[in-house]
C-alpha cells in the first residue's frame, strides 16, 4: 500500500510525539521513586528543575507548575 508523504511525516511526527511523552513519564517515575531517601531540599530542586524543562514554552504542561501528559500534540503545534 503506498502512502502518500503527508501521511508518513504525520505518522513519523505522531510515533516521536508518543515517544517524548512516554520518555518523559519514566523520568518522572524514577525522579519520584527515589524521593524517600533524597533530602526534601534536593527533591523539591529536581522536582523544580525537571518541571521547569519539560513544562517549557508550554507545549509539555503549564507554566512550570503542571505537567500534563498530552498524547497528542496541540493543534497549535
Amino acid at each position: 500500500m503506498h502512502f502518500d508523504a503527508q501521511y508518513f511525516s504525520h505518522n513519523v511526527y505522531q510515533q516521536a510525539w508518543v515517544a517524548t511523552i512516554e520518555v518523559g513519564m519514566a523520568i518522572w517515575e524514577a525522579i519520584n521513586s527515589l524521593r524517600s531517601i533524597r533530602k526534601s531540599i534536593l527533591q523539591d530542586n529536581v522536582d523544580q528543575v525537571f518541571k521547569a524543562e519539560w513544562c517549557h514554552l508550554n507545549i509539555f504542561g503549564e507554566d512550570g507548575a503542571a505537567i500534563v501528559w498530552r498524547f497528542c500534540p496541540l493543534c497549535t503545534f
